[in-house]
């Protein structure tokens, strides 16, 4: 570690000419990305920690979701292929690749999944790098320690010199040609004062930028699936019936506005099933949604990410069957829409699924005690009301015991 530490050192030495006080510095070293790049030495960040894992034996940058490091004066002049990252992480993550900044063009996306404590390596193929550039690694979504990156060079034909084509001094020259005094001249056409203008077309902010992309900001059907996998349309063909472990696909997502969250009409038949929410395949789960019984509730899930453009968004059931028949995104921080907001049960629950005694109601309303208060005499139009019921296991039915009298 001591070494690789001093090896760091020299290298900044060596870059601002502290070293050799006599050398005359004619411009600033640039980094070769076609090497071993360590991720701490960068120009600009905004992490979390630069520490040394002693498992692994490293100076490593730790990122979290929103965090990012610079790198500048990286020479490129192989072009790029493919970025490699060596990176730890518990879970899922996505770290997105800029030029020319952390807020400038983004040139690829790095996904991560769990490494088991391990640190492994990932790629990404790259566009549009060439020469001298400044790029940033921008972490997304997720959390990582960063030990290292590198560059894989690409294919950046020069266009091919042709210095020996002869000239053709033989070539007869043409003519001149003679004018034509007697050619009429072509009269100005008149203008056209009295054509309309065309009215300029109002714009549409709410309408996604690609206008083929889906837009999940309003209710999309879920029979418009672009793929149903273990999955298929119910016979009405209004609403798509997800086996467990299936999933259905809607790609191309306009995400440009962000996500908080999800919601989804929904309904199953069994306790305990989910919807699970991934991204650009089954690897990056973004959420998982509680589906209750009726298809005509809303159900939510709130998430925290920083994910943004065009995306596949993937839909899997979990624990069971599950039909549905809509979802919408919610538009990120700072957007028009915000998710509903739930309340959780306060005090203590009731077990539904033993006997409740009438008497332990929470409230009466045109109803009372009977004498012995073993019971509960409920009026014409009245009612008793039993308060922070548990369904967590569904519902088929209601059992009760009465005498109308």
């Amino acid at each position: 570690m001591i070494k690789r530490k001093l090896s760091v050192a020299l290298s900044v030495f060596l870059a601002t000419g502290l070293l050799s006080p006599g050398l005359t510095v004619a411009a600033a070293p640039s980094i070769n990305p076609y090497g071993t790049v360590e991720a701490e030495l960068d120009f600009e960040r905004n992490i979390k920690d630069v520490f040394t894992d002693e498992d692994a034996g490293a100076t490593v940058v730790s990122l979290g979701s929103g965090n990012y490091f610079t790198v500048k004066s990286v020479n490129f002049s192989q072009g790029v292929s493919k970025i490699v990252i060596k990176t730890k992480a518990d879970s899922a993550g996505l770290i997105v690749i800029h030029k020319d900044g952390e807020k400038g063009d983004v040139v690829g996306s790095i996904k991560l999944s769990g490494t088991d404590g391990e640190y492994r390596e990932f790629s990404t193929s790259v566009k549009d790098l060439d020469g001298a550039d400044t790029i940033a690694f921008v972490q997304t979504m997720g959390t990582s320690l960063v030990d290292s990156w590198t560059a894989e060079p690409g294919e950046t034909p020069d266009e091919p010199e042709n210095p020996d084509q002869p000239e053709n001094p033989d070539q007869p020259e043409v003519p001149e040609q003679p004018e034509n005094p007697d050619q009429p001249e072509v009269p100005e056409q008149p203008e056209n004062p009295d054509q309309p203008e065309v009215p300029e077309q109002p714009e549409n902010p709410d309408q996604p930028e690609n206008p083929t992309a889906v837009n999940p900001y309003e209710k999309v059907e879920a029979e418009t699936a672009a793929t149903l996998e273990n999955a298929k349309l119910v016979p009405n063909k209004q609403s798509v019936l997800i086996n467990d472990g299936g999933y259905i696909v809607a790609k191309n997502v306009d995400l440009s506005k962000g996500v908080s969250g999800f919601k989804v009409l929904a309904k199953t038949s069994a306790p305990k099933v989910k919807l699970d929410v991934y991204v650009d395949g089954t690897d990056t789960q973004l959420g998982s949604i509680s589906v209750g019984t009726d298809m005509s509730s809303e159900s939510f899930v709130k998430i925290s990410s920083d994910l943004k453009g065009s995306h596949d968004v993937y839909f899997k059931a979990n624990g069971g069957a599950v039909q549905i028949d809509a979802w919408q995104a919610l538009e990120g921080q700072g957007g028009t829409e915000e998710p509903p907001v739930v309340e959780p049960p306060v005090g203590d629950t009731v077990n539904p699924y033993s006997k409740v005694e009438a008497e332990a109601a929470t409230e009466l309303a045109e109803a009372m005690l009977s004498p012995n208060k073993q019971s509960v005499v409920v009026k014409d139009g009245g009612y008793v009301i039993t308060k922070n019921v548990d369904f967590s296991k569904g519902l088929s039915g209601f059992v009760r015991t009465v005498d109308v009298r």
